[in-house]
């Protein structure tokens, strides 16, 4: 099962809002780049 993020992107006055999935695969290849803890552990 994977994980759902909102994030929201400020570019000057303008909002931008995603819904991001990630997938096991995903989640595999932050951990082996090191970015995992950072993201999934807040």
């Amino acid at each position: 099962m994977g994980r759902i993020r909102k994030t929201t992107l400020t570019i000057g006055e303008e909002k931008i809002e995603k819904l991001t999935v990630f997938t096991k695969e995903h989640k595999e290849i932050l951990k082996k780049l090191g970015l995992e803890e950072g993201l999934f552990h807040m």
